[in-house]
């Protein structure tokens, strides 16, 4: 093998590493660190702030799923996030649901919605692709207002008492060893947890066979289709799963809105 061949399999071995290079792994080390000691050194505010940079970044890690990886446009993205809320605002607060049903509930209704909205990728892309997901959230939007009985009107849905619970553990009301914490500190451990996760599934996705067709699709469509990728499983799967992971961060909305308002 030549020298230059011997260079592209090292680069290809390497980007299929889950952390690749020594600094990364030293970032994932202070990372959890800062997720340990964060919630004591840092006031109720600032949490509250973090929480909400978490249920954010959870819905940005689906969208580059979809817009970076596999390079189809979406303006839509908040239709998404807010069926996942208010998914969470009618089955926790109306039904009583716990959280570690109706999230993954918010998951499959968002992800089944995404599947429905991935066909028009299929001949729409650029301009024409981004006006037909910005049209989602003015539908929503029309929908949110006018399906009172489960969306609470132009009031909202009310999710302020959403069970936050996973079995015996309540991060709303968080107990540890006897040690009281705060709704904040336990809802900054749960949203942040979940950002790992959800980092670490996709992360994953990339590194597979399926993730590499995706970024096939996005470089060279037809070269893909050409070489035995499926352009409409492709592009249907990366609307799915990234609608999916969308829906997950309005579950989560819970953990620092007390409502969800058109």
């Amino acid at each position: 093998m030549s020298k230059p061949s011997q260079h592209l399999v090292t680069d290809y071995a390497q980007d299929l590493r889950l952390f690749p290079t020594t600094g990364s792994k030293i970032g994932i080390g202070l990372a959890a660190l800062v997720y340990v000691v964060a919630p004591f050194v840092l006031s109720e505010f600032q949490l509250s702030v973090l929480i909400l940079a978490g249920i954010t970044a959870v819905g940005a890690i689906g969208l580059n799923l979809l817009t970076g990886i596999t390079g189809q446009v979406s303006l839509g993205h908040a239709f998404f996030v807010a069926t996942g809320a208010y998914t969470a605002s009618y089955l926790g607060h109306v039904q009583g649901w716990p959280l570690w049903i109706y999230a993954p509930a918010a998951m499959v209704i968002g992800g089944a919605l995404g599947a429905a909205i991935g066909p028009f990728a299929l001949r729409l892309r650029g301009n024409y692709l981004a006006v037909v997901t910005l049209g989602l959230v003015f539908i929503g939007e029309h929908i949110w207002k006018n399906w009172d009985s489960v969306t609470g009107g132009n009031a909202g849905g009310k999710l302020d008492d959403a069970p936050m619970a996973i079995g015996p553990v309540d991060f709303a009301d968080l107990s540890i060893a006897g040690q009281n914490y705060t709704k904040n500190t336990g809802l900054f451990w749960l949203v942040w947890f979940v950002v790992a996760v959800v980092a670490l599934l996709v992360k994953n996705i990339i590194r597979s066979r399926p993730g590499r067709a995706l970024q096939a699709v996005r470089d060279r469509d037809l070269a893909a289709e050409i070489i035995g990728v499926s352009i409409a499983k492709s592009k249907v799967a990366a609307f799915a799963i990234s609608s999916a992971i969308a829906g997950l961060a309005g579950a989560l909305y819970p953990a620092n809105f007390g409502s969800a308002s058109p």
